[in-house]
């Protein structure tokens, strides 16, 4: 079987940091993967909206100020079935950073530098992904 979705993820910046999520271990794909927050766009829904909602469900926090800055796709392989992800990455802040309630989706969250990234176990575009957050950033204060 194959299908197609599309999924959208936030990178939320706070004091030079982003906030990464683990994904709980009894998830059916990347149990214990280190991820940005977001997730499935439903059926005739809006991708910003999408990403307000997910982002609420998997943190609690509420988002501002979002805008799209790159867009990747991946394929997952199992041998039942092939998915074609189209991924939509927005660049955003949340008005509450300290206040993080994760849902039974993920186990921890953290706060992290760039340079820190490889202290955790997250997919390989993830370093890429936050490389341009932060270019944009840098020329939003210009």
């Amino acid at each position: 079987m194959e299908e197609q979705k599309i999924v959208v993820a936030g990178v939320i910046h706070h004091e030079g940091k982003f906030l990464m999520l683990k994904r709980s271990n009894h998830e059916n794909f990347f149990p214990n993967k280190w991820e940005l927050p977001g997730g499935k766009v439903e059926f005739g829904e809006e991708p910003n909206h999408a990403l307000t909602r997910e982002i609420k469900e998997e943190t609690g926090l509420e988002i501002t100020a979002f805008f799209p800055i790159k867009c990747t796709h991946y394929m997952i392989e199992k041998p039942e079935k092939k998915r074609h992800t189209i991924q939509i990455i927005y660049l955003t802040n949340t008005t509450n950073p300290t206040n993080v309630q994760l849902s039974t989706e993920h186990s921890q969250f953290q706060w992290i530098a760039i340079n820190e990234l490889n202290q955790l176990d997250t997919f390989e575009d993830v370093p890429a992904i936050l490389q341009e957050a932060r270019k944009r950033l840098e020329n939003l204060k210009e």
